[in-house]
């Protein structure tokens, strides 16, 4: 599953519930087969959904030039969440 705050971040959630947020960049290595290619890079790892919430938003919001790019940014994050339904699992 992955949950995008926007462009250059998202969450990448597996099932084993570790939680990373990644970055987006894209190859510029001329020399390089995969010049020009997208990649995704994890750049922090977390235990559980809100955490790694928390850590996409700083990072969307790092890049806001104003106080309505924060808003946007919280808006967009705030909508992707509300897409993901997590379903707690009892153990035992």
């Amino acid at each position: 599953m992955y949950l995008y705050a926007n462009e250059d971040y998202r969450i990448k959630a597996d099932k084993l519930y570790c939680f990373e947020v990644q970055e987006r960049s894209v190859v510029s290595d001329e020399e390089s087969k995969n010049y020009g290619a997208e990649r995704w890079t994890p750049i922090t790892w977390h235990s559980n959904l809100p955490l790694a919430v928390e850590s996409l938003l700083s990072k969307s919001i790092a890049v806001c030039k104003d106080l309505m790019e924060v808003v946007d940014a919280i808006r967009e994050v705030r909508r992707e969440v509300s897409k993901v339904k997590v379903v707690a699992v009892e153990q035992g």
